[in-house]
């Protein structure tokens, strides 16, 4: 979306409208394919990996949205490894891109296309579609991995001057639930949980539970065995 000189980019309101069409018609389908993904990636815990799920997630939601959106409601662009969507009663005047984002910077983890056009850089999209420079982009991220599930999907506002140094601001929560720590034997120090700036703890209409690791039980009985000689000494 291009900016003019009243609109910076820490500036952005959306329309109530269409944050209750993205509630209502684009969240359900994300959480319905991190539910799917996320029975995928348990099928093969040994050999899968973040990225697998990422992956698989990503793709699951550009054929569902491309497929599953009303047509009457929703202009869906599909292009290669982006998809952007925007809703027809507002006019055409507000396209969103929709991406895996990561849950510390809230970053897109792909979106080389949504991540150059906020940093205002020009380039052909399949040699045919020439994008001109905009000073930021909407990005429906939503965040996904293997120890927590989907925990967060938010509306961004992504922007910086180039595609390595870019911000995201959150401008509206649409899906969120409470985050968990995960524990094992080896200790984390400085580990805290960072709560991500302007965005309020709301119920979510649907959990979906992180796989579950498989714990060493070997780490169990060394532990067992060196506290009984401390002892026995």
């Amino acid at each position: 979306m291009a900016s003019n000189g009243s609109d910076s980019p820490a500036q952005f309101e959306l329309p109530a409208e269409l944050i209750e069409a993205l509630k209502r018609d684009v969240v359900p389908h994300i959480v319905e394919c991190c539910r799917v993904s996320g029975n995928a990636f348990d099928e093969d815990t040994e050999h899968n990996d973040n990225y697998t799920l990422g992956t698989y997630s990503w793709r699951n939601l550009y054929n569902r949205l491309g497929r599953k959106l009303n047509k009457k409601l929703w202009l869906v662009k599909l292009d290669e490894n982006d998809l952007r969507i925007t809703f027809i009663p507002l006019d055409g005047t507000i396209e969103l891109r929709v991406h895996r984002c990561s849950g510390e910077t809230m970053i897109p983890t792909g979106g080389l296309r949504a991540k150059m056009a906020a940093s205002g850089q020009n380039f052909l999209s399949q040699g045919i579609e020439s994008w001109v420079a905009e000073n930021f982009q909407l990005v429906v991220g939503y965040v996904f991995d293997q120890f927590e599930g989907l925990s967060l999907i938010s509306v961004l506002k992504l922007f910086g001057p180039s595609p390595q140094k870019l911000v995201a601001l959150p401008v509206a929560t649409l899906y969120q639930t409470e985050r968990l720590s995960f524990v094992d034997d080896v200790a984390i120090s400085g580990a805290e949980n960072i709560a991500t700036p302007g965005v309020t703890k709301t119920p979510a209409p649907e959990r979906i539970d992180a796989p579950q690791l498989a714990r060493d039980m070997s780490k169990d009985a060394s532990a067992s065995t060196r506290l009984k000689k401390k002892v026995d000494g």
